[in-house]
């Protein structure tokens, strides 16, 4: 009998051992990140996603420690919640739905996890453990954050407010989603270029670039302006297009600048919007959704300003008008009246 019982002994050992390779092939093919601990905070699970987002824990380390290195925080706080974390709370009995926390670590992109958290029981209803299971909402967020941010946009141009404001307001949009780009938007008049935005760039460039011709080769701004089209420098110091200005975007460190005209619905050229960075090469599909974005709201912003000065300027050629008819029918008066009032002077 104990020969018999050998092979079925051995048969059920491959086929637990199957089952936990099918079960640890699932667990890393998810997308979502999972974590599970026992009760002393010991490491039950650490699946192949969560790897990719936190340093791995090191043999025998328990949760506590792993987390001192890996913290999380809430993100509207600015400092770790090291001491009542979601597991912490989950080991107690609770379960968590859906925080969004903060993951920072030196060396690498922030990111935002969304976090749900459920206790581990037994079958006899023991609490043994916590899970913890996370997705990464970081690009969901900025999306979100971005969408927020040009509907902001939108209400300073529905509000009325001051061009130079809303310029503003579209170069800080595109900065605060790309901190590595520096932009600007330049105004066309009368076939030249003036200053409109640029926080980020210095004053001396600014100053430098003031009134550049609209035209071909006049760097990248003049040159997409005149040509009412796109124009990608990828490298400063090699573009014929910057030949004349070479020395002074080098001096300023800008490696790289891709413009595009900012262009009325009649046609018309208003506007230049450019992205420089300190390093060469070309805009990624991001870069160009941005410029794509940043240009729309340039358009928008240019347009009322055009439609609420030529308001301004019909209205005072209205009041020209009256005062002018109110002159001539006061004089005609006069005129009309002047023998009555001579004779009865006289």
């Amino acid at each position: 009998d104990g020969i018999r019982d050998q092979p079925r002994s051995r048969g059920l050992g491959d086929v637990y051992e199957g089952q936990r390779t099918m079960l640890d092939l699932i667990l890393n093919s998810m997308n979502e990140g999972v974590i599970a601990i026992d009760t002393q905070g010991r490491f039950l699970l650490f699946n192949a996603t969560a790897r990719t987002i936190f340093s791995a824990p090191e043999a025998g380390m328990l949760f506590e420690e792993w987390q001192r290195s890996n913290p999380l925080r809430a993100l509207e706080a600015t400092s770790s919640i090291l001491a009542d974390g979601p597991m912490k709370q989950t080991l107690r009995g609770a379960s968590i739905n859906n925080w969004d926390l903060l993951f920072s670590r030196a060396g690498f992109q922030d990111r935002i996890l969304r976090m749900s958290t459920r206790p581990l029981h037994a079958s006899d209803q023991t609490l043994i453990g916590a899970l913890m299971v996370f997705t990464d909402v970081t690009e969901r967020k900025a999306r979100e954050s971005f969408a927020l941010a040009q509907e902001k946009v939108l209400e300073l141009i529905a509000s009325g407010a001051p061009l130079r404001q809303l310029l503003d307001a579209v170069v800080g949009l595109v900065e605060k989603e790309s901190p590595q780009s520096r932009c600007s938007i330049l105004l066309v008049k009368g076939g030249q270029l003036f200053h409109g935005a640029a926080p980020s760039l210095p004053d001396s460039y600014n100053l430098e670039v003031e009134g550049l011709p609209v035209a071909e080769g006049i760097g990248a701004c003049g040159t997409a302006a005149f040509r009412k089209a796109p124009v990608v420098v990828e490298d400063v110091a090699r573009s014929p297009l910057m030949q004349s200005y070479r020395e002074l975007l080098l001096s300023h460190a800008l490696r790289a600048c891709w413009s595009t005209p900012v262009i009325a619905a009649d046609g018309d050229v208003l506007a230049t919007f450019a992205i420089y960075r300190d390093t060469p090469g070309p805009p990624r599909p991001a870069d160009l959704d941005l410029m794509a974005t940043a240009t729309r709201l340039a358009r928008l912003a240019l347009e009322a300003a055009r439609a609420k000065e030529a308001l301004v300027n019909s209205e005072a050629r209205f009041r020209q008008l009256v005062l002018g008819l109110l002159t001539c029918s006061g004089l005609a008066l006069l005129v009309s009246s002047l023998p009555r009032l001579l004779e009865r002077a006289g």
